[in-house]
């Protein structure tokens, strides 16, 4: 992929530099290369990308070998006994599933009531019971104190914005991170920044659409980015995915909802692949206008693609009830979850 990627850039005529940059005002970078020299770079606009770094959490820093943060244990060849992962949100979830597989005993520790945070509710009980059968241990509203820790230990507690080499532009912050409005300006005009380094949502997806309209706006176009109906992937086995507002998201925000699920195990194609745990739920509003899709089983993260279409450009449910789909495939089940939305499923109980 980063050949890939270097290709293109050099197909297309961009410089590109290695170095570390830091800003010494709008439109001045200065640049140490590996060889210690030094570059400067004048340009009449910037864009910031420096990404994010894990976060550790008070009193403890990495030591790539005890405590360890997610780069660590993606460049570590050795399976640990027993593993110790603090965070129970996306990251987590997925290293306890990884080692849980290759038989690495688990426990997840998640300061909040919860884990999964801002995942629909039902989705994360069922996670819950299937990380219960795989014997991954659940410590929910515990705060880790690493005198208890006896093996190696994963703290993924989030990340934090690279803001290095950034303090000479003055850049106005929003929390940790740089404040940008919705065409991906920050305070200082010229200057545009996306990614990890702004993003109220750290996913790889929205940082390429972020830069994308960051750049284009650079160059004289007047595009706006908005976080509405962005979806995203778990990479768990089962697969989650999911696009918009959860139920009890919606429910905050308007009584009036209606509820559409349809279990993968009624789904023919789930029952010829032996695959049959989850379901797909759809939430819409009173006028069917669909509001969130939520989707837990195999496919999950190619499923949400069609949702989010759906969803982004205003279909209402009666639309997708309507679309219908080849035999056996797993959108058969979005079609069902649909009809069931508008109590007019074929393949479940009304």
């Amino acid at each position: 992929m980063v050949k890939g990627v270097e290709f293109l850039l050099s197909k297309n005529q961009i410089e590109v530099i290695y170095g570390t940059a830091k800003a010494l005002g709008p439109g001045k970078v200065e640049i140490t290369k590996p060889d210690s020299s030094k570059l400067s770079v004048v340009s009449s606009k910037l864009i910031l990308a420096t990404g994010s770094s894990p976060a550790s959490i008070p009193g403890l820093s990495f030591d790539g070998k005890k405590f360890v943060c997610s780069d660590d244990l993606l460049d570590d060849p050795q399976v640990p006994k027993k593993l110790d992962i603090v965070g129970g949100g996306v990251i987590g979830l997925h290293f306890a599933q990884i080692y849980s597989a290759l038989g690495t005993e688990i426990t997840i520790y998640e300061a909040l009531p919860e884990i999964l945070p801002g995942i629909d509710e039902e989705v994360v009980n069922l996670v819950k019971r299937i990380l219960k059968r795989r014997k991954v241990n659940v410590i929910t509203n515990t705060r880790f104190d690493p005198k208890q820790s006896c093996g190696k230990t994963l703290i993924c507690v989030g990340r934090n914005p690279n803001t290095e080499g950034l303090e000479a532009l003055g850049l106005k912050a929003e929390g940790k991170s740089a404040w940008v409005n919705e065409k991906m300006e920050t305070s200082v005009p010229g200057v545009y920044a996306v990614g990890d380094l702004v993003s109220k949502k750290m996913l790889a997806h929205v940082a390429y659409e972020q830069g994308v309209i960051a750049a284009e706006n650079a160059m004289g176009a007047d595009r706006t980015f908005t976080y509405d109906f962005t979806p995203f992937g778990i990479y768990t086995h089962p697969e989650i995915g999911s696009v918009g507002l959860t139920e009890k998201q919606a429910r905050e925000k308007n009584q009036n909802i209606k509820i559409g699920k349809f279990p993968f195990a009624a789904l023919g194609i789930a029952q010829a692949m032996g695959d049959i745990e989850g379901f797909i739920k759809v939430i819409a509003d009173k006028n069917d206008r669909i509001l969130g899709v939520h989707i837990l089983g195999p496919e999950a993260t190619n499923l949400i693609g069609g949702a989010t279409v759906a969803a982004k450009n205003g279909l209402k449910v009666e639309q997708l009830a309507k679309s219908f789909h080849a035999h056996p495939t797993y959108p058969e089940g979005l079609q069902e979850a649909m009809l069931s939305a508008l109590k007019r499923s074929l393949h479940t109980l009304n």
